[in-house]
């Protein structure tokens, strides 16, 4: 078996869906285009997963998103790739599917000078130089103090208190969490 392949088109109708929001609007305009694929985690010779397709400090993480080479971007018709974990991605429903897609194209932005203004690749190019934000929120250590100290730990009180503010369930906080 292949360590990539391309989504399928049902995955792909999902991704459409979220690519129309208008948060992703600036980056439709400049022409930019995203590709998703699957990634495989490795086997033993029983087909047993030994390893998780994507992981981050050993944890298998859903999905991660890159550029492509300002080389390859203007020879390919890519210009960031999304890569998804093929064994999370199997017990996810459509709806997390979605926020997964989401969240990807949310790091996702144009590379903008002091005023404003788009950079691009080169002067003969259409393409805009791209970047990839920091995240708002960052787990690593959160899960281990979260636990070890439960509500006294502020960051996990004040998460607890969004998940019940909006109805999302402190189940469903923790299973993204692990995620």
């Amino acid at each position: 078996m292949a360590n990539f392949e391309m989504i399928s088109l049902d995955d792909e109708k999902l991704f459409k869906e979220v690519w129309k929001m208008e948060k992703f609007e600036q980056l439709r305009n400049y022409d930019v285009k995203v590709s998703a694929f699957y990634k495989y985690g490795k086997t033993n010779k029983e087909g047993e997963l030994t390893s998780p397709a994507l992981q981050k400090n050993g944890i298998a993480i859903p999905a991660k998103i890159s550029i492509v080479s300002n080389f390859n971007r203007m020879t390919d018709e890519v210009d960031a790739k999304i890569i998804l974990n093929k064994e999370l991605w199997d017990e996810m429903k459509d709806d997390e599917r979605k926020v997964v897609f989401e969240d990807m194209l949310s790091y996702l932005e144009v590379k903008e000078d002091k005023i404003g203004e788009p950079l691009y690749i080169s002067e003969d190019s259409d393409k805009v130089q791209l970047k990839l934000k920091k995240p708002e929120f960052y787990v690593e250590g959160f899960l281990d103090l979260a636990k070890t100290y439960d509500d006294k730990y502020v960051p996990f009180k004040t998460i607890k208190k969004l998940s019940k503010l909006n109805d999302w369930g402190d189940k469903w906080l923790i299973k993204k969490l692990m995620l």
